[in-house]
């Protein structure tokens, strides 16, 4: 219900950051306690939060409070400055059924569907598209590597799955690169892109912001 709960939920995952060596009650006084350890950090907190301490309370707003600035502002589409191509993908993500699940300002419904990626016969809840041409891999176990490969999957995915694939079709080449030229235009304003130099914790930088 807020960015705040949803920060905790990979930290308390079994397979996203927990692990196995603790338990959804221990591994926040273990982050808690790693944190407190770093001067960095602390110095950072408290710049942040004042006299509050480290604690799950202010990890979780500070995640949220950076995930905040991963807005795509000044998109092509906000500004209605789509190129020809850009015009055919918006028409043919309609037809081909799309906006089933992505609608809206933010190009999700945020309801649970049924795909049956990697088996997976539980609902999991469609994502926004905004900047989706700078998150993949895709789907929710990262299964998908590039668009093209969701585009073709959307093209054999079990429409008996969930009501709302009963419209979805696939995509020709020639209709798959329309598309993918629309969702560059939900994807090219300005967001927070910038990789810091070195990190509090010592650790190497990781990751690729394209």
């Amino acid at each position: 219900r807020s960015l705040e709960a949803q920060a905790a939920q990979p930290i308390l995952a079994l397979d996203e950051m927990r692990g196995a060596q603790f338990t959804e009650t221990t591994i926040f006084p273990e982050v808690e306690g790693r944190l407190r350890a770093l001067p960095d950090y602390v110095a950072r907190f408290s710049a942040a939060f004042g006299a509050q301490p480290i604690s799950r309370d202010t990890i979780t707003r500070a995640i949220a409070s950076f995930e905040r600035t991963l807005v795509d502002r000044n998109s092509s589409f906000d500004r209605n400055a789509l190129t020809a191509q850009q015009q055919r993908g918006r028409d043919e993500f309609a037809r081909h059924g799309c906006l089933g699940c992505h609608n809206g300002p933010l190009f999700s419904d945020y309801r649970l569907h049924r795909l049956g990626v990697s088996g997976l016969t539980t609902g999991v809840r469609a994502p926004s598209l905004r900047g989706v041409t700078k998150t993949g891999p895709y789907m929710h176990d990262g299964s998908l590597p590039t668009l093209d490969a969701v585009l073709q999957f959307y093209g054999r995915v079990d429409r008996r799955l969930d009501p709302a694939l009963g419209g979805v079709r696939g995509f020709s080449p020639t209709e798959a690169a329309d598309v993918k030229a629309f969702l560059e235009a939900l994807s090219d304003g300005a967001f927070e892109s910038a990789v810091p130099a070195s990190l509090p914790s010592g650790l190497p930088v990781g990751g690729v912001v394209r």
